[in-house]
C-alpha cells in the first residue's frame, strides 16, 4: 500500500523503450523491488531462527541478493528506472526495519522478543506477589 500511495502521489512516467510500459501506470518506486526486499528479509529472519550467526549472515545475504537480482530484471526489462528500483529496495528494508523495531523492541533482529520479555517481567512480578504475600 505504502509503494502504491507514493507512485500515485509521485506519478512519474515509465521508460518509454518498451511499449507495454504505456499500459503500466506510475513508475517510482519499484512495487516489485519493495517487495521482495520486504519479503525476502522476513523470511531470512524468520528461517534465521535457532541458526547460528554465520547461517543468519548468509540467509541475510542470500535475501539481499535477492532482492537485488528482482530489482535488476525490472531495469533489464526497461519498464523502470535506476533510481526506481533503488527507492523500492530502500523502502522495502526501511519497512522491514520498522516492523522489526515495533514487534522486536530492543532486540532488533529476533522475532518474538518483546512477548519473551513481556512474559519474564510478568513471571517476575508474580514471584513478587507471591512473596509478599507469604511473608
Amino acid at each position: 500500500m505504502l509503494a502504491n500511495g507514493i507512485k500515485e502521489l509521485l506519478d512519474r512516467v515509465r521508460p518509454t523503450l518498451n511499449p507495454i510500459t504505456a499500459t503500466l501506470g506510475p513508475s517510482f518506486p519499484s512495487g516489485h523491488a519493495t517487495a521482495a526486499a520486504a519479503f525476502y528479509a522476513a523470511a531470512a529472519l524468520v528461517l534465521g531462527r535457532g541458526v547460528g550467526k554465520h547461517g543468519r549472515a548468509l540467509l541475510a545475504g542470500a535475501a539481499a541478493g535477492i532482492a537485488v537480482a528482482v530489482a535488476c530484471t525490472r531495469i533489464f526489462l526497461d519498464v523502470h528506472w535506476l533510481t526506481d528500483t533503488g527507492a523500492g529496495l530502500f523502502l522495502g528494508w526501511a519497512w522491514f526495519a520498522v516492523c522489526c523495531i515495533a514487534f522486536g523492541g530492543r532486540r532488533f533482529l529476533r522475532l518474538g522478543a518483546a512477548a519473551e520479555e513481556a512474559m519474564h517481567e510478568a513471571d517476575v512480578e508474580r514471584r513478587r506477589v507471591l512473596a509478599e504475600g507469604s511473608g
